[in-house]
């Protein structure tokens, strides 16, 4: 019996040491990464009022009030489309659907155009209040659509990444 204790005391005084590693290893690694913390404003709903251009608030990003962003870090937001950046509409016996591409400025809209990305460097997160970028949504024609409520659902993604 004397045997099992030691070895069962010894796996736990191992356990101990590891876990005492730990929360330095964890403090090293957060300490290397240098991330501020920032807040990023995404308009939650996009009212289209006419085909082309509709503009929105666009995005805004800043770092919180007495923090600093690292200079050598960017911040990169992108977006993807549930219904591959269609709005859709289902009446009772159809289905419609209208085109649409988020973009940084106005434009016509295009069906294969890629999905625009925003970056902000950290001299505009770092700026007092931060910085707004802008962002709208261009339609496609939909004058022969049928009266409804189009619709899809945007996923923004923001990432903190090293600056070129």
């Amino acid at each position: 019996m004397k045997h099992r204790s030691k070895g069962f005391l010894s796996i736990l005084l191992s356990l101990v040491l590891v876990l005492g590693l730990i929360p330095a290893f964890s403090m090293t690694a957060f300490a290397d990464n240098n991330v501020s913390t920032y807040t990023l404003q995404i308009p939650s709903t996009l009212n289209v009022s006419s085909a082309g251009w509709n503009a929105t608030g666009g995005l805004t990003a800043a770092v919180t009030s007495g923090d600093t962003f690292d200079t050598g870090k960017k911040l990169t937001v992108t977006a993807a489309s549930a219904n591959g950046w269609t709005l859709k509409y289902d009446s009772d016996s159809d289905s419609y659907s209208v085109g649409y591409n988020l973009a940084k400025a106005t434009g016509t809209y295009i069906s294969a155009a890629e999905p625009a990305s925003w970056e902000f460097n950290a001299d505009e997160l770092n700026a007092d209040g931060g910085t707004t970028k802008t962002m709208g949504i261009i339609v496609d024609d939909y004058s022969g659509k049928p009266a409804g409520t189009y619709q899809d659902t945007v996923t923004f993604t923001a990432k903190v990444e090293t600056a070129d």
